[in-house]
């Protein structure tokens, strides 16, 4: 049926329209005026190269030309190809050349001296490195176009500096981050496998050429093999100059692996004829390396790289010496017993670890470990001094139920309990550590004993040894003894894959929350950090808020604070990998 308006009523429906119209505009003309402040407006800027030369820009470098493979792998992962109008002629070899495929969508090419071909690419742009003809680039500086010479980088700390510096060079600071970033992720990748391996016990490699060993005192190679946890051989020398070392030097030196670089450019440097020559040469044969016919290859353009690609270099050297290190997955169930047991009595501790062990083991747990003087209960000497006299020497007859269950279910337990030593005649505070067949196989005896209030019966330990558990060594603490990261260093000087630790440390007005120390000291030393605290509520703390925490790089991958539980996790030990997203959480 057809509405009709008054003349009022129509009226005042114009006026409406015009009022909507109106603010439309204007909304529309807001959101243009926000999206042009919003625009991104480039301005000039100043760049100082390695040399001290200060370069002006008004812009954006938009057509760059690269003299050298590194600043070509570099460069085309940092800005978009389209600003680049030429790069060194060896980017077309993937041999040497990581980026030879990006390559293909930049058309010139620097070869030799030829300038006029560059001069016709009219560039705004030319990196070189700093073994590029001065000469030549004078020419280019004299024509008013903007250099930018580099120091050539020989480590990776240097190589990173150059990715930073390149970034401010062409306006793309976040793009060069990124690639820091991805080296630093790959760095991390290696270091946690590798970091545990005791420098005594590193590998010593060799990085043997065609129809020579080089000596270079401080060489890539040498940074290559330091983040891949093995030992340059070479670099035992002092000359402080270059040179091609005689076979008898070679010999002398003794390697354990001949390392080679695989980049036939001529036609004439096959790796394999290489490899063959080094293990039938009679004067090579009394090496380990020549011994154990231990040769690897590492594409050269990774291993010679001086780019972001280095840090696959370090991948590789690392894979090629440790591949037990990088093995398949290997999951394994670990279980913290987060008890109340602070308070004791020691009768009723022991029962409720036995139900806790087992709880753990018939959930497929092989290593079990408990909190702080988890038998006797941390405050036992607090709530009756006379205790001090009657703690056992260890294993007593008390543990032998939980004995039975480690052995039962082929264990590793780690059990915190006081401890007699009668030839000492002294009371330790410690983590005893029992094997499969429920003898104990070491302990630690707590360093940092406050030795007053409720730790007053205990008698500080000396020293840090490390624990073998199977395949694995642990560097077991003692609560606060995780505070100080020298305990932690000098286990893993002596051979210590991972931290464990067992405490009574909940976060205090007095002491604050020592969590952020945990993390601190277990990004340091490289090492897994596993810590079983212990909970509830007595007299004296409020150990609820206490948190049983796994910690891998640094940055916590597991934590609970609360009621009584098993937490049980897995882990790759060998690899220090966290594979449990979240604990498994049995109630006691």
């Amino acid at each position: 049926m057809k509405k009709c308006f008054s003349k009022q009523q129509l009226h005042i429906v114009k006026v409406i329209v015009l009022l909507l119209s109106l603010c439309c505009l204007v909304f529309s003309l807001g959101c243009a005026q926000k999206n042009e402040q919003s625009a991104p407006k480039e301005s000039s800027y100043t760049i100082t190269d390695d040399t001290g030369v200060k370069l002006n820009f008004k812009r954006k470098p938009q057509r760059i030309i690269s003299m050298s493979i590194s600043t070509d792998e570099i460069l085309l992962e940092m800005v978009d190809p389209k600003r680049i109008v030429a790069l060194s002629g060896l980017v077309d070899s993937p041999a040497i050349s990581n980026v030879s495929e990006q390559a293909k969508q930049v058309q010139g090419r620097f070869k030799g001296s030829n300038l006029e071909s560059l001069l016709a690419l009219k560039p705004d742009l030319i990196v070189a490195p700093d073994f590029i003809s001065v000469e030549m680039l004078q020419n280019f500086r004299d024509m008013g176009i903007n250099i930018y010479l580099y120091k050539t980088p020989s480590d990776i700390i240097g190589i990173q500096k150059t990715i930073a510096n390149f970034g401010k060079l062409v306006g793309e600071e976040e793009n060069a981050q990124r690639l820091i970033d991805g080296m630093n992720k790959k760095l991390a990748y290696v270091k946690k496998r590798v970091s545990t391996i005791p420098y005594e016990k590193q590998r010593r490699v060799m990085l043997c050429g065609t129809h020579s060993t080089m000596y270079i005192p401080d060489s890539s190679f040498s940074n290559v093999c330091k983040y891949a946890g093995v030992r340059d051989a070479v670099q035992e020398l002092k000359y402080d100059y270059q040179c091609i070392l005689s076979q008898e030097e070679i010999v002398r030196l003794n390697p354990d692996t001949f390392v080679l670089a695989e980049w036939n450019y001529d036609g004439e440097h096959d790796v394999n004829v290489l490899a063959q020559e080094l293990v039938t040469n009679p004067s090579y044969k009394s090496t380990n390396a020549g011994k154990n016919k231990s040769i690897v290859t590492i594409p050269a353009a990774r291993l010679l790289s001086l780019s972001q690609y280095t840090a696959d270099a370090v991948v590789d050297l690392a894979k090629a010496i440790y591949p037990e290190k990088f093995s398949e997955v290997k999951p394994m169930k670990i279980a913290f017993c987060h008890l109340n047991t602070s308070m004791g009595p020691e009768e009723k501790n022991l029962t409720k670890l036995e139900q806790a062990i087992k709880l753990a083991a018939e959930r497929g747990a092989k290593w079990v470990i408990t909190p702080e003087t988890s038998v006797q209960g941390y405050y036992f000497y607090r709530n009756d001094k006379s205790k001090k006299d009657s703690v056992d020497i260890q294993p007593s007859e008390k543990l032998a139920n939980i004995r039975k269950l480690v052995k039962e279910y082929n264990l590793y337990l780690f059990l915190g309990a006081g401890e007699f030593d009668a030839k000492e005649k002294k009371n330790f505070n410690s983590c005893l550590v029992f094997g499969p067949s429920g003898e104990i196989i070491g302990n630690h005896r707590k360093i940092f004993n406050h030795g007053i209030g409720s730790e007053a019966w205990a008698s500080p330990g000396k020293d840090e040894v490390p624990i073998k558990c199977g395949d694995i060594t642990v560097g077991a603490l003692v609560c606060a003894d995780a505070w100080f990261y020298e305990h932690m260093e000098a286990m893993k000087q002596k051979g210590a894959q991972l931290t464990l630790v067992i405490a009574a440390w909940p976060p205090t007005k007095e002491t604050g929350d020592p969590l952020p120390k945990w993390k601190e000291n277990a990004l340091k030393s490289g090492m897994p950090f596993l810590l079983c605290n212990q909970t509830g509520s007595n007299p004296y703390m409020d150990m609820t808020v206490g948190q049983s925490v796994v910690i891998e790089d640094g940055e916590v991958k597991l934590t609970h604070q609360g009621d009584e539980a098993v937490l049980l996790f897995e882990m790759d030990i060998e690899n220090g990998q966290v594979l449990s997203k979240e604990y498994e959480i049995v109630k006691m």
